[in-house]
């Protein structure tokens, strides 16, 4: 808290990118469309709708946003690179 005027001190909060905030919104939908949860999403379920879910929702977001393996990697659950572009590589096969 600011203690002079009894505000948050917003500027020591972490604050999203606009293309990180874009990846969290396509999470989101993904989320939503395949029926899955956010939790199975970006977690470590290894599930067919969920990988499905997931492998979409990436091939979207590098897309859109054009952010890096390893940055969406770390917004897709903290995953290695060579995950998420293995996902990337399904996406035309499914």
């Amino acid at each position: 808290m600011n203690a002079l005027i009894g505000r948050p001190n917003v500027s020591a909060a972490p604050s999203l990118t606009e293309k990180q905030a874009c990846v969290l919104q396509i999470i989101a939908y993904a989320s939503r469309i395949f029926e899955v949860s956010h939790s199975q999403l970006v977690g470590r379920d290894r599930s067919t709708p969920a990988f499905h879910a997931r492998a979409a929702a990436i091939h979207v977001a590098r897309r859109v946003t054009g952010l890096s393996f390893t940055a969406l990697g770390e917004l897709f659950g903290d995953r290695d690179h060579t995950t998420i572009m293995y996902a990337e590589s399904q996406i035309e096969i499914l």
